[in-house]
């Protein structure tokens, strides 16, 4: 009773591909809100995602409180590559609030709001993520989906064995 109900907009078990790569930028777009935790952001010319979580505790304010982390990679860890882009993305991210966000224009309040609300979303991620993949506190992070997923290397070694003449 009184109780907040959570439903998901991309972790059901019917949702197809959603539950991969329909993040809190498609949430956005598609219903118009950015998403409580959990978040997901995929970066499709990179090739991963990441899953974020906030830390809650129960017993109230203590170490990490508060603090967004990365509960699973999408697909596959970041590179080095991958996390000088996240860095440059997070650099972009940081500056277009000093110069366009710090004051509101000719924009309705709750719209306002919105956008700030997914920027700061947004950063929240990268900072996770870059921190997590510089392993600062050496979490094992589950690398997830799905089953036909199939990696480049995994391609090409089916493509070796074909060559060969080796029939499945």
């Amino acid at each position: 009773a009184n109780e907040q109900i959570h439903t998901t907009y991309n972790r059901c078990d019917n949702c197809g591909n959603r539950e991969y790569e329909y993040g809190t930028d498609c949430i956005l777009r598609e219903y118009g809100f950015v998403e409580q935790m959990p978040q997901s952001f995929y970066f499709d010319e990179m090739g991963f995602g990441y899953r974020l979580e906030k830390n809650m505790r129960q017993s109230g304010k203590g170490k990490g409180h508060g603090k967004v982390f990365v509960t699973e990679w999408v697909y596959k860890e970041p590179s080095e590559d991958d996390v000088a882009k996240m860095k440059v993305m997070l650099e972009q991210i940081q500056i277009t609030k000093v110069t366009r966000l710090s004051k509101q224009c000719n924009v309705d309040d709750f719209e306002w709001e919105t956008i700030n609300n997914y920027v700061r979303a947004l950063e929240d991620g990268l900072k996770a993520a870059v921190r997590e993949a510089n392993d600062e506190f050496d979490n094992e992070i589950e690398v997830i989906g799905p089953e036909d997923f199939h990696s480049v290397e995994e391609e090409e070694d089916f493509d070796d064995e074909s060559e060969n003449g080796d029939e499945l």
